[in-house]
């Protein structure tokens, strides 16, 4: 079974996808922790337009939690709080059956508790691809 960083790095695999849709139109890193705790794991930029994203994969269940942590809790609503472009990329499930939700920063507290995934899908943006997550993350 795979941890929590090798699920994580999948997810950022996945993700970086979307360079090959924008080209040199996209930047972005994947930022190891040491930066700070609670440092989102990606920062990018896109035609003018800064992003973060924290990124979270978790099994398909009833109730699940996301695994935020209260510094990435405290760093997401901090940065909601100032207008930041803060997103938590969360995929339930894996391979085939993986579903990936672009969560607005400023609902990580709903993400804290047991949620379900209807709950999680009421409140983000479905990202069918790496492309549709960046553009979603960059829309103003």
């Amino acid at each position: 079974m795979p941890n929590e960083k090798s699920k994580e790095s999948s997810l950022w695999k996945w993700l970086k996808q979307a360079e090959s849709a924008f080209g040199p139109d996209l930047h972005m890193e994947r930022i190891e922790n040491s930066a700070g705790f609670g440092t989102p794991d990606v920062h990018g930029c896109s035609h003018g337009t800064h992003f973060t994203i924290e990124l979270k994969s978790v099994a398909r269940k009833r109730l699940m939690r996301a695994g935020v942590s209260p510094e990435q809790e405290w760093w997401a609503l901090r940065r909601s709080a100032v207008r930041g472009n803060h997103w938590l990329l969360i995929q339930i499930g894996s391979g085939s059956t993986a579903v990936r939700y672009l969560v607005p920063g400023r609902y990580v507290r709903l993400l804290m508790e047991q949620i379900s995934e209807q709950s999680i899908a009421g409140f983000s943006h479905l990202a069918k691809t790496a492309k549709d997550a960046i553009l979603i993350a960059t829309r103003r």
